[in-house]
């Protein structure tokens, strides 16, 4: 699981940022329990909607493999949540596309 730096994220102040809402879980009866996600959820609150996302640092340099540019993808991903008062567990959906430039 990834993990994130308390200077990235820190911790919310609910009198900047407002209230995030609440977040459900949605497990029906008798399914086993998920590993790493859940099956459905609910969510009342603020949206914070990111575009265009990419595994590059603040000058604009993308890591030299593909494992370095998805952790900061993830890395950059903490960072826009934390300016709108989030933290990755707030998280309701992520979506991804990968490219092998070569072939693109």
């Amino acid at each position: 699981m990834y993990s994130y730096d308390e200077k990235i994220a820190p911790r919310i102040d609910v009198r900047k940022h407002g209230d995030l809402g609440r977040q459900r879980r949605l497990q029906p009866s008798g399914w086993p329990q998920p590993k790493g996600y859940s099956n459905g959820m609910t969510a009342e609150g603020r949206l914070i909607v990111t575009g265009g996302v990419v595994g590059w640092d603040a000058a604009e340099q993308f890591a030299s493999s593909f494992a370095g540019q998805v952790e900061l993808a993830l890395h950059n991903i903490v960072a826009i949540l934390a300016e709108g008062g989030a933290r990755p567990e707030h998280v309701v959906r992520l979506w991804s596309t990968w490219t092998n430039i070569r072939r693109a």
